[in-house]
């Protein structure tokens, strides 16, 4: 009788045992904070002076680093695959500028001096995207990622016064309102997930970013760097 108990007992701890477990959600939700590095960049254009002249001229501009925020939700594939629908706004200033015109009579002080410290030129950008990341195939806590996305961006900003140009029509230069409007945005990113109790998770990444324009207007390139929070369900 004791033998048999104990024989009953077994059964039924490895039926238990083997069991299946609780069915994790393929959904999560997350969100992320971090720093957006937008790059210089040089475009040719036409510059005005207040009195009806013009010259042609090229124009440099750097801008200072802001933050970014991100919320997404996620849903986990086969293999080790995940699509997420991500939406995130930035916010950022133009740093300085360096216009050069070779029409030194009537744009004296357009000769490649840089100028720096504005009055406004501060810009918005929200970003909607659709991203597919895959986690690679490592067992443990740390489970490194890649992705891409592609999506939509639209800016706001306000135009950039320089006052320190010298004794030109207003004294100033000023720069053009950003502009607005649906622009096209590509993204590759690359990350780590790290697995914390119960379904939550801590993911820095780093984030390249590219906003196409058309036209003789630069496209804009981005570094992001962010640590984001992820809760699984």
């Amino acid at each position: 009788m004791y033998r048999q108990t104990v024989f009953s007992l077994s059964i039924v701890g490895s039926i238990l045992a083997t069991g299946p477990a609780f069915a994790e959600s393929p959904w999560y939700i997350g969100g992320s904070a971090g720093a957006y590095f937008r790059s210089d960049y040089s475009v040719a254009g036409t510059f005005h002076n207040g009195l009806g002249t013009t010259a042609p001229g090229t124009n440099t501009t750097t801008f200072s680093p802001g933050p970014i925020f991100n919320a997404s939700v996620g849903y986990k594939l086969a293999h080790g695959f995940r699509v997420e629908g991500e939406f995130g706004f930035t916010k950022y200033n133009i740093k300085s500028i360096n216009p050069n015109t070779v029409d030194s009579a009537d744009f004296p002080n357009l000769n490649g001096t840089k100028l720096s410290a504005p009055i406004g030129g501060d810009r918005e950008r929200y970003i909607e995207t659709v991203n597919l990341f895959y986690d690679l195939p490592f067992t443990g806590r740390f489970v490194p990622y890649i992705g891409a996305g592609f999506g939509a961006a639209e800016d706001r900003g306000s135009p950039a016064i320089f006052n320190e140009i010298g004794p030109v029509p207003g004294g100033t230069f000023r720069t053009s309102n950003a502009a607005t409007g649906v622009l096209p945005v590509a993204l590759a990113e690359a990350g780590v997930t790290l697995k914390l109790a119960d379904q939550w998770a801590v993911v820095p990444s780093y984030r390249f970013q590219y906003v196409f324009r058309s036209g003789n207007v630069a496209a804009e390139p981005a570094n992001i760097v962010k640590i984001g929070l992820r809760r699984s369900f």
